[in-house]
């Protein structure tokens, strides 16, 4: 859709629109691609309830309780608190008023601290958890198609060759598989995700990472995508998540002026980045993609009676609570390390090394016994004191990195089966674990295999394992070696060159 109006106030040349707020399903908007695949799969299809997390104003959420009612499925939506304008309150209408449940959190942080699994996306109960974004690599294979379809619109177009497509950034998820869909297709127009929250909650390792797990999904169908150009575009977060700028405004204001869906904290803040890349000449001719869903929810008079008292002040009187910047998120992050330190990270037995503290000791020989069921508990006492050694010829940058993985096999693994550190799970749960979390790919695969090496390392220098790889041993003593003179004589017969008779 052409909007010269529209591309005149962004100082354009020319602007097209991508309306997925006309998307006729759920109220429309991108989250309806990336449910309509994600929710038809198992472990969605068989749970006997949905659960969902984002914002008070989260479109996602919206969606997922639309989806529940369409179908019959209740929906457990846990919101945490930020800033409310009047989309995000529609939002928050809709959802207190369809879902089944409604839970509430002072910020992200709080969130995380006292429904990790939620934030993890660990199903149980019977309830599935649909992930934050709705971002998975089957969720984006609804954007891949919407990359497609983009790709068919401009065949037929008689506009000229876009030089960008400009869409919103959370997740990540929908950007990953617009540049992945975009790529399959032949079309070789750079994707700039504008990021909407900090950098900490979608870094530049994530967004590669969820490409890559687009592509994964588009070759698992027998596709062969090309290469994907995906550039994130930072500039215009300002406060943080949902908070609203001037330029944000601006741009929802424009898009509304037009009869186009627009709020501050997506595409307000998308659009503004647009308007600012034309004015340094970045872009003449884009394409900028609607995410939001479009206007007119339908609530029940009595939904705010329905919220939990943590989020009722908030859509009764409109006060903005102290809402978590990144300084306090930092702050609050530090507090829960601190919480984590007093009742996970202490009450390990035995000695630590000269690298090697108490614990990652531990995790060592809890690992050797998910990975070495038949080394002996003298073996497993033993590795630790190898890895350690080991560790000591590595600079101190790398075994910062070493420290960080032990902290992660030893806290983050275990959320794959159960909520107990790694080292208190029986083997058979470490090792179920460590499975789990190498098949997500990226991160959680360089993660499992660097345990694994570690302990492996360790194991192949004790004697007793050399024969599990056929090695018998180093040579003991030397080979005869011949004298420096018996080096240089020259063999029998030899005469010197140009020598006569």
């Amino acid at each position: 859709m052409a909007v010269p109006e529209i591309a005149e106030r962004a100082g354009v040349r020319s602007l097209r629109l991508k309306r997925d707020d006309l998307y006729p399903a759920l109220n429309g908007g991108t989250k309806v691609r990336k449910l309509d695949l994600l929710l038809a799969s198992e472990p969605f299809q068989g749970a006997g309830a949905w659960v969902v997390a984002g914002a008070v104003g989260s479109g996602q959420v919206v969606a997922t309780v639309a989806a529940g009612r369409l179908v019959g499925k209740p929906v457990h939506a846990h919101l945490f608190r930020t800033p409310l304008g009047a989309h995000g309150l529609e939002n928050l209408a809709y959802s207190a008023s369809w879902a089944a449940s409604v839970h509430g959190y002072r910020n992200q942080v709080d969130l995380a601290l006292r429904a990790p699994r939620v934030v993890l996306g660990l199903h149980s109960g019977g309830r599935a958890v649909v992930p934050i974004g709705a971002t998975s690599a089957r969720g984006m294979l609804g954007c891949v198609l919407g990359g497609i379809e983009l790709a068919s619109q401009l065949a037929s177009s008689p506009d000229p060759v876009p030089d960008a497509v400009y869409v919103a950034c959370g997740s990540g998820g929908t950007a990953a598989g617009l540049a992945v869909g975009l790529a399959l297709a032949g079309v070789e127009v750079p994707v700039r995700a504008v990021a909407v929250v900090d950098r900490l909650f979608a870094p530049d390792m994530r967004l590669s990472y969820l490409v890559g797990q687009a592509e994964k999904a588009v070759r698992s169908l027998g596709l062969t995508p090309g290469v994907a150009r995906l550039e994130v575009h930072r500039g215009q977060v300002g406060r943080g998540y949902a908070h609203a700028s001037v330029a944000s405004l601006a741009g929802a204001q424009t898009l509304l002026d037009a009869g186009v869906a627009g709020e501050p904290a997506y595409t307000g803040k998308a659009f503004a980045a647009l308007v600012a890349d034309a004015h340094a000449g970045r872009t003449r001719d884009p394409i900028f993609w609607v995410t939001v869903r479009r206007p007119g929810l339908e609530s029940t008079e009595g939904w705010r009676e329905r919220l939990p008292p943590s989020l009722r002040d908030l859509a009764t009187t409109g006060d903005q609570p102290v809402v978590i910047r990144r300084r306090g998120l930092l702050l609050g992050l530090a507090a829960a390390a601190a919480l984590v330190g007093t009742f996970r990270l202490t009450g390990y037995d035995g000695a630590g090394g000269e690298v090697l503290s108490a614990a990652e000791a531990a995790v060592v020989r809890a690992a050797g016994e998910a990975l070495l069921p038949a080394a002996t508990p003298a073996d497993l006492d033993s590795l630790a004191g190898r890895v350690d050694r080991y560790l000591l010829t590595f600079p101190t940058s790398l075994r910062q990195e070493v420290h960080a993985l032990f902290f992660a096999v030893e806290q983050v693994l275990p959320f794959w089966v159960g909520m107990q550190r790694f080292t208190v799970l029986t083997p058979p749960e470490r090792l179920r674990a460590l499975e789990r979390v190498a098949a997500l790919g990226g991160p959680g695969l360089l993660i499992a295999r660097s345990i694994r090496d570690l302990v492996l390392v360790a194991w192949y220098q004790s004697p007793e394992a050399w024969a599990d790889v056929g090695y018998e041993g180093p040579m003991v003593g030397s080979l005869p070696r011949p004298s420096l003179y018996d080096e240089i004589k020259a063999p029998q017969g030899w005469e010197p060159f140009g020598a006569g008779p």
